[in-house]
């Protein structure tokens, strides 16, 4: 077995724990063949990223998932179905367990944790800068000290949770791991006083499907037992805005959902002029934005669009999603509304439906990518009027749903004792 050597990425190092089992994976004979699995000096070659251009390793990803397609079929799974790569690699897994490459938690294979950040990738895009200068923040301040005086290294922490509908700003706060992860969902009251104050100077920090509700209640929090509170109410308002775009997919109206995604700030490089970061927050001087020329931002839209076109499909099939959806006989009217306009789109747009439907339903998520990545590139500058008026329309269904809920602000699911977010 190899000796216990130094691993990380984005400027993290990896948890001892992930660390030994790293080793014990690569050891293990039912791993025996995997191509470049030990590098120079014996060091394990954990992850094989698909877009390395050039050196030694550039073929090691196409190398793998040959082997990993010679492994499913020896077990009768069929390498052109879903997610086939992670159904052999369940089955194939000696222990079923495995632990966190960040904080060392054992997780079980078997079970679906839910991404934070499911929401961000289904309705994300009001700017990729904030991706960018998060990028930034792991790469060269990590050192920088906690916000709870706690020592580092440290993360940028979204003040407004993008999980609870607010929007993807280029502003983090800086938290240790153990804040980063006991905050999860959560705000308190120097959270919610922050995007208040921000509000106040006309910044845009809650997105169109949540902003109703966060305008009824924002004003109800006084202490962090009211954010917390403020916070339940948002991640039902998320769990009820799924449930509207699961209409929409289910109605088949796969263009209109492209078009909430935004792809068009993919075609955008932003930098960062004079970033530090002060009193635990990250603070620029302007940010600039030039416009990409390489693939790369076809490779951006794509993913994005597999990523959520997937994760819509997949949130409510999850045993473990303790969903509570808001709905009224007006709410559902506004969204059958806007489903019936949708389906009197011009007919380029029922191509683009059916042409999404077809990649979605007749390949693996490889083809499914690669199938995007020439669809994205024929997607229209500008987006029908029947688009806009839809969106107004599921707008204001949420504005009825918000309403159910803020009159919900004392109910025992929201005033009770902290409990695990979903």
């Amino acid at each position: 077995m190899p000796a216990q050597k130094n691993y990380g990425s984005r400027g993290q190092h990896w948890h001892p724990d992930f660390v030994t089992y790293m080793n014990f994976i690569a050891s293990h004979p039912s791993y025996a063949g995997m191509p470049d699995a030990f590098v120079d000096g014996g060091k394990i070659q954990w992850e094989a990223p698909s877009n390395r251009g050039g050196g030694r390793f550039k073929d090691t990803h196409h190398l793998r998932r040959d082997w990993w397609r010679a492994k499913a079929r020896a077990m009768g799974i069929s390498p052109e179905s879903q997610h086939w790569i992670s159904k052999c690699a369940k089955r194939l897994h000696p222990t079923g367990r495995k632990p966190c490459k960040r904080c060392g938690r054992v997780l079980e294979l078997r079970y679906i944790y839910p991404g934070k950040i499911l929401l961000a990738r289904i309705i994300k895009l009001p700017c990729l800068a904030a991706d960018r200068l998060m990028g930034i923040v792991r790469t060269n301040f990590r050192a920088s000290p906690c916000r709870n005086g706690h020592p580092g290294p440290c993360d940028a922490d979204h003040i407004g949770p993008i999980s609870l509908g607010f929007t993807h700003r280029p502003e983090f706060q800086m938290l240790c791991k153990a804040c980063n992860s006991a905050k999860n969902n959560r705000m308190n009251l120097a959270d919610v006083a922050h995007l208040r104050r921000l509000e106040a100077v006309g910044t845009e920090i809650i997105s169109w499907h949540s902003n109703a509700l966060w305008n009824l209640r924002k004003g109800s929090v006084v202490d962090d037992e009211s954010a917390l509170r403020l916070s339940k109410l948002l991640r039902d308002n998320r769990h009820t805005f799924m449930a509207v775009l699961q209409q929409v997919e289910q109605a088949g109206r796969f263009g209109f959902l492209l078009f909430l995604l935004n792809l068009e700030f993919a075609d955008f490089e932003v930098e960062f002029v004079d970033l530090i970061v002060t009193g635990y927050l990250t603070v620029f001087a302007t940010m600039t934005r030039t416009p990409r020329t390489t693939k790369y931002a076809i490779e951006q839209k794509a993913r994005r669009c597999r990523v959520a076109l997937r994760a819509l499909h997949d949130y409510f099939a999850k045993a473990n999603r303790s969903a509570y959806v808001i709905s009224t006989p007006a709410s559902e009217q506004l969204i059958k509304r806007a489903v019936d306009l949708l389906a009197t789109q011009p007919d380029a747009f029922r191509r683009l439906d059916a042409a999404t439907a077809r990649l979605l339903n007749q390949t693996s998520d490889d083809d499914l990518e690669a199938g995007l990545r020439t669809l994205v590139t024929q997607l229209p500058v500008n987006w029908p009027s029947e688009f806009l008026r839809a969106k107004e329309l599921l707008g204001d269904a949420m504005t009825l749903a918000a309403i159910e809920l803020a009159r919900r602000w004392d109910d025992e699911r929201y005033v009770r004792a902290e409990s695990a977010f979903d």
